[in-house]
């Protein structure tokens, strides 16, 4: 379940969202998020669970711009798949280009959880020391706080805390799945499952992430 009382969207399940949260995110029943390629809606973890398959072809889904403003969390259920030891985004933002402060959410070539966004010429990149299996769901967020702390959680817990400079992107749209390398001129693409992708305006704390994991 999501946190109480509802504003927007859940990305990949029902609207259930918090006013007071600023949650933002996309349906797929809902038609908010637009599968392209091979993209394709399957049977999420649980029975009225929904999730997306990615090939790590060419496919992805288009979702709307959301302000995620100076604080945010990202959270998502992933189910890696093996694949050739690159990049597999979940969440990217391209805001017009690297110069402009784009940002993205996902997992390294060593399957490690990393977060990477930049400030006009200036990259800033933090990953976790822990590799995330394959072929199992998982439960991976991200976390800004009003200290600009970097905050990694797997399954519920912490895995780091960085200092980070952050800049929120002001124009969309996002891409789930795909990543865009300025310096190769080329994009790279998920494979596996992504469900309940939530994206909130604000850093939660641990006990609410576990809420929407479902283990609170």
């Amino acid at each position: 379940m999501c946190p109480d009382n509802s504003e927007k969207q859940c990305c990949l399940r029902s609207p259930k969202l918090d006013k007071t949260s600023s949650i933002h995110a996309i349906n797929a029943s809902y038609s908010l998020c637009r599968p392209l390629y091979s993209a394709s809606f399957v049977e999420g973890r649980l029975d009225d669970h929904k999730a997306v398959y990615l090939d790590q072809t060419m496919a992805y889904l288009e979702a709307p711009f959301v302000d995620l403003g100076s604080t945010f969390t990202i959270a998502c259920w992933v189910k890696l798949l093996p694949s050739n030891p690159y990049l597999k985004p979940i969440l990217f933002s391209d805001n017009g280009g690297y110069s402009n402060g784009q940002f993205w959410f996902g997992i390294d070539a060593d399957n490690k959880l990393l977060f990477e966004n930049s400030i006009t010429i200036t990259s800033f990149r933090k990953e976790v020391d822990e590799p995330l299996h394959e072929n199992l769901w998982l439960h991976v967020a991200v976390s800004l706080t009003t200290s600009n702390e970097l905050l990694f959680y797997i399954n519920g817990l912490k895995h780091l805390s960085s200092s980070i400079s952050w800049q929120s992107p002001s124009t969309g749209p996002y891409a789930i799945g795909q990543f865009y390398i300025p310096s190769e001129s080329k994009y790279v693409y998920f494979h596996g499952f992504l469900s309940d992708l939530y994206l909130f305006s604000r850093a939660l704390s641990a006990e609410e992430i576990g809420k929407i994991m479902g283990t609170y």
